[in-house]
């Protein structure tokens, strides 16, 4: 999946923000309202190291390789070393894990220089997870996978992509993950599109993952500030401050296998519509607004403004 964040907080001034680099969008799952393809626009080699220079020379220092499914890339190890040598301090991998349950494939990218690893999950189990990726066995890879990247002392930390059938096992999630060393949590809501109707019914509610984050964050596993992380659900839906994001303070360009580079805020999926029930709100500041496709389907009777400081 194409995913949208590294992490949850701000750049620090030591690493001032991230390069996300998509080489392309082939994928070796189908998961239900994923757009990845077999087809489609590319990075060659030296696309993206122009890509990664233009970001040094602004003083990006942390690079996030997504897709797709970046591990199908014969060129990947090269170009993990390639960003080692041009500085990059932390190197993230985002990954469904299936390539990464070959032990091999770790050791050569932690020897090349990789730092970290974000899986994409979709389920506690091999129930919800392969029925969600549509790919039988992926449970199973994405278990050994990350265990081979503990191994080799890789970070590891969890993409979590909700659907609406699943959002209620939030917490299961998380804790399952935790108990495998897991302690970082970001979490995703598949946006659909509009002409798949299955992916449509499987659309989170705000609501619902809300509930799911903070139940997870109720369970009081660990004390790191960005322990879970909601993505996409307005901070005015999320009562506990912890779960809330702000696209902007992340600091993130992306450069798409198109050759399109933007700022994360700028993505439709990261919101950019205020409704007339947002006039007034307290957390206006550190909000991006919410998606307008989402609106049209399903109203903003879900936001809940916060009008005075104490209802923050």
């Amino acid at each position: 999946m194409s995913g949208r964040l590294p992490i949850a907080a701000g750049a620090s001034s030591e690493t001032s923000g991230w390069l996300e680099l998509t080489p392309d969008y082939r994928c070796n799952h189908r998961c239900l309202g994923c757009g990845a393809t077999d087809a489609g626009p590319a990075l060659d080699a030296r696309a993206m190291v122009r890509a990664m220079a233009q970001a040094r020379r602004e003083g990006i220092a942390q690079l996030w390789i997504g897709g797709g499914e970046p591990t199908l890339r014969a060129d990947l190890l090269p170009l993990v070393r390639e960003a080692r040598r041009r500085g990059f301090s932390r190197i993230r991998l985002q990954t469904n894990g299936a390539m990464l349950a070959y032990e091999e494939l770790v050791a050569r990218l932690a020897a090349a220089g990789l730092t970290e690893v974000s899986f994409s999950v979709k389920g506690p189990d091999a129930a919800t997870h392969d029925r969600l990726s549509r790919a039988e066995g992926a449970f199973e890879l994405l278990q050994r996978a990350l265990e081979h990247v503990r191994a080799h002392g890789l970070g590891a930390e969890a993409d979590l992509l909700v659907y609406r059938s699943a959002s209620a096992q939030i917490p299961e999630m998380v804790r399952a993950l935790h108990e495998r060393g897991v302690d970082r949590f970001r979490v995703w809501m598949m946006a659909p599109d509009p002409s798949d109707a299955e992916a449509l019914a499987e659309e989170p509610r705000w609501s619902e993952v809300a509930a799911g984050v903070e139940a997870a964050l109720a369970l009081g596993l660990s004390a790191e500030p960005e322990h879970v992380v909601s993505l996409h659900s307005p901070p005015c839906t999320l009562d506990d401050p912890r779960a809330r994001f702000y696209a902007p303070a992340l600091g993130l360009v992306v450069h798409d296998a198109s050759g399109h580079r933007f700022r994360l805020e700028e993505s439709a999926i990261e919101g950019g519509t205020f409704t007339p029930r947002c006039e007034g709100c307290a957390l206006r500041g550190e909000c991006n607004g919410v998606r307008a496709d989402y609106v049209g389907r399903h109203g903003d009777g879900e936001l809940r403004p916060r009008l005075l400081p104490y209802d923050l």
